[in-house]
């Protein structure tokens, strides 16, 4: 049955006095004020120059560069030397001719799980903590991603090494890592090849007969359409990885480390059907070919600007000729992705080698800058950098493509979906706040919080405005997804609002979700200010939730908020934008400044008519109670709203634990519970006392 109850952080006010709903969605929206734009587009090339004895060259100018677009010489726009200093290598002054900066990288170590094999992945991992603990520069960025059966971001980019080699250290010991996917490589290659046994007649061995043959190519087309699912998702990982990539501005390169892609997985099925002679046996080779979607791969690299580095974990294999052959093949498709990136590919049997390398490369380089002619048209154009200066080695990515406005913004969106851990751009707080619930779902009430001073407001028609699009997600264990809405809004402010400062925007959807654990991402995208921000959060499961106290929640008092609502329903969304009806409330969210007032509230447990059971309020730092605030008798009815102030106000920046304890039998048992975290400055970008005067 579905329950309905009014629940919607029952414990505070949204609307308090001074506040309420001053935009309808139904008054027609003010034409916008003309905005004039200039766009002066760059195509940046990096390209890396090395001379006979392998060091970069930092002297060049742009006289010294031949650039080839599309097969035809191409006039250089721009050139920029870059170079990062690390401690083993310090950087070398440029020459005056061309501009240097110190640049900052973005690394992602990528370990591929899914279809390699655990020994390799074990070493790279290894590996990957000792380039941690000696190599790149003191502002480079690293994080963490690894694909089992989907793309995890075990760790967000950070320049914490000892947080990183911690985080890799971890991953040794996860089940999830532990794929059995080589075996079945292997179990389908005996199997195939027991059917293409010669059959021995006397004395004699005959080639398998054509039955036999037919049965082989058979199989060949099962196996290869079996074994591309694993890795056609990984492909599609990397790409969400590049994706999510592309609003970085300096370096970003991805480290591959796995077993290799073979362009067909059922190539070496076939291979040895041609032997045989018999076109008609090699019909179905190309079903299972994955050079589609290895070619998108490198052409969204080449939109986004991102280096592919590849390091093959299998190292140098020993074998028959087929085995060589399989390796082979792995490792080609890996070199390919790194050439036509500007990456170098790795195939040692020491990781670190291919880890230093792929660091080494970009210490210092060129970024060329062309300037296309007319507007971007989504096509991939082929780029060849040539160096006239006597003995340089070049190296640069193959190609560039310019993807229209509206499909870089829809790829970028669908990458904070994927992976909201990688855009922290908007500071985005998400919480769930527990309704009620029963064997067949529960109602959740989604928050979204953006701090104040995060979105662009633009005048238009004599107020402020902003054009955001807000969407939530939610996934099960499967991964199945059991919810979804996304909505265009646009919120009118009149300036006068903002005397005391702009305020926060806290976006609200109320949910039915399944009983089961699911997993949730929040995405917000600013269209005026081009930004697009993600957030997540896991629920456990209904049975495993820390008590049976609805509404709880923690909000400021101190933070002036526009409470927005998202509808739930999942036909909400669409391309229409629609006028954001608002109310002025208090800020919910799970971080906070030291000092900052606080207080939560819940719905006072028990039946109608009953007598409240008394309560406590506490505030855990690990296991240690560190306050604590028992309730009044009085404090409210059973399923009154109950708000309480929280005794924060000299707690030092940390981790916390909000506890509403029940006493029971003498002993407390928790109601309800919920994390926050007291961290130095305004984490709001606003703080002021009471609300300013309705707009």
């Amino acid at each position: 049955p579905v329950i309905t109850l009014l629940l919607l952080v029952p414990a505070f006010p949204v609307s308090p006095a001074g506040g309420g709903v001053r935009d309808s969605p139904r008054l027609p929206a003010p034409p916008r004020a003309p905005i004039e734009r200039v766009t002066s587009e760059l195509v940046l090339i990096e390209t890396y120059v090395t001379g006979a004895d392998g060091r970069p060259i930092p002297d060049l100018t742009s006289d010294d560069f031949v650039l080839l677009v599309d097969g035809r010489r191409s006039p250089i726009a721009s050139i920029e030397y870059r170079e990062t200093a690390v401690p083993s290598s310090p950087a070398q002054a440029p020459q005056s001719a061309v501009t240097s900066v110190s640049s900052a990288r973005r690394f992602v170590l990528f370990f591929e799980d899914g279809i390699s094999a655990p020994n390799g992945l074990e070493a790279a991992r290894s590996a990957a903590e000792r380039f941690l603990s000696s190599d790149l520069g003191p502002e480079d960025q690293v994080a963490v991603a690894a694909f089992d059966r989907r793309l995890r971001i075990v760790h967000d980019f950070t320049s914490d090494r000892e947080a990183l080699r911690r985080t890799i250290a971890g991953t040794k010991r996860s089940a999830r890592r532990l794929s059995d996917y080589s075996q079945q490589l292997e179990a389908h290659w005996a199997e195939f090849q027991l059917v293409l046994r010669p059959a021995t007649v006397g004395n004699l061995l005959h080639p398998p007969t054509i039955d036999n043959l037919r049965k082989a190519a058979a199989l060949a087309t099962g196996f290869g359409l079996e074994e591309s699912p694993p890795l056609v998702d990984m492909l599609k990982a990397l790409r969400s990885l590049v994706d999510s990539l592309g609003a970085w501005r300096d370096y970003k390169a991805i480290v591959f480390m796995g077993d290799g892609i073979p362009e067909n997985p059922a190539a070496r099925y076939f291979d040895e059907l041609a032997k045989f002679g018999n076109p008609d046996l090699l019909a179905d080779a190309e079903r299972s070919s994955l050079s589609l979607e290895v070619k998108n791969l490198a052409w969204a690299a080449s939109a986004a600007g991102v280096v592919l580095h590849t390091v093959q974990t299998e190292g140098l294999v020993a074998g028959d000729a087929a085995a060589l052959t399989a390796n082979r093949r792995r490792s080609n498709t890996l070199e390919t992705l790194a050439l036509n990136t500007g990456g170098i590919a790795s195939s040692s049997n020491e990781p670190l080698k291919g880890l230093r390398e792929a660091e080494e490369t970009s210490r210092a380089y060129y970024v060329i800058g062309y300037a296309p002619e007319g507007p971007p048209d989504g096509r991939y154009h082929s780029v060849q950098v040539r160096c006239r200066k006597s003995g340089a080695r070049v190296r640069s990515r193959r190609g560039f493509m310019r993807l229209p406005a509206s499909e870089a913004h829809a790829r970028t969106v669908q990458a904070a979906y994927l992976l909201p851990e990688l855009y922290p751009g908007l500071g985005i707080d998400f919480s769930a706040i527990p309704g009620p619930r029963d064997p067949s779902g529960r109602v959740v009430d989604l928050v979204i919080h953006l701090p104040a001073n995060r979105i662009l407001f633009l005048p238009e028609g004599g107020k402020l405005v902003a054009h955001l699009e807000a969407g939530l997600v939610a996934l099960d264990d499967s991964p199945h997804e059991t919810f979804r809405t996304a909505q265009k809004l646009r919120i009118v402010l009149d300036p006068r609002a903002l005397q005391d400062g702009r305020p926060g925007i806290d976006f609200y959807s109320r949910v039915r979700l399944p009983a089961t654990a699911e997993s949730i991402t929040a995405v917000v995208s600013d269209d005026a200010g081009g930004v697009v921000g993600g957030a997540h959060l896991s629920l456990a499961a209904a049975q495993d939730g820390p008590g049976d106290l609805l509404g709880l929640s923690i909000y400021s008092l101190a933070d002036r908020t526009l409470w927005i609502e998202l509808a739930a329903s999942p036909h909400a969304g669409g391309s229409a934008e629609r006028t954001a009806a608002y109310a002025f409330g208090p800020a919910l969210k799970t971080s906070f400044a030291v000092g900052e007032a606080l207080a939560c509230g819940f719905l006072m447990p028990g039946a109608a008519g009953a007598v409240p059971p008394p309560l406590r309020v506490a505030i855990l730092h690990g296991e240690q109670i560190v306050k604590s605030l028992s309730l009044p008798a009085d404090q409210g009815r059973p399923g009154e709203t109950v708000k309480v102030p929280l005794p924060v106000e000299d707690l030092p920046p940390g981790d916390y634990l909000l506890a509403v304890q029940e006493t029971e039998g003498g002993r407390p048992r928790i109601r309800g519970a919920e994390a926050f975290r007291l961290q130095p400055g305004d984490p709001s970008g606003f703080a002021a006392a009471g609300t300013s005067s309705p707009p």
